[in-house]
């Protein structure tokens, strides 16, 4: 799915580490202009991981920044090679409309 601006999702990976939280800011830009983008109120942020049926896990939007942590427990269980697709939802209405604006691979280092 494209993003608002009709651009293709950025690709990119999520490196996970033995035994840590996986913690991560992502800055939201605008694809053209690269200045921060502030998405309007109400919208969500989250990962979707794996194959259907998907694992999410919900981010805590903060103006054009979204930050996701996932304990260390948790990240145990996600496989190498997992596709993971970082998602933006945004009010259309009453619904939520969903961007894509980064799929990668998860990749783990020090195992």
């Amino acid at each position: 799915m494209t993003s608002p601006w009709g651009l293709e999702p950025v690709s990119k990976n999520m490196v996970l580490s033995a035994a840590a939280d996986f913690v991560q800011q992502i800055k939201i830009q605008h694809p053209i202009t690269k200045e921060p983008y502030e998405p309007p109120s109400g919208s969500t942020v989250y990962f979707l991981l794996g194959e259907k049926p998907y694992t999410r896990w919900d981010g805590v939007l903060s103006g054009a920044s979204a930050l996701f942590k996932i304990d260390a427990q948790e990240a145990e269980l996600i496989e190498s090679g997992s596709v993971q697709r970082f998602y933006i939802a945004q009010p259309d209405g009453e619904k939520l409309r969903p961007y894509c604006l980064t799929v990668g691979r998860v990749t783990r280092r020090g195992q």
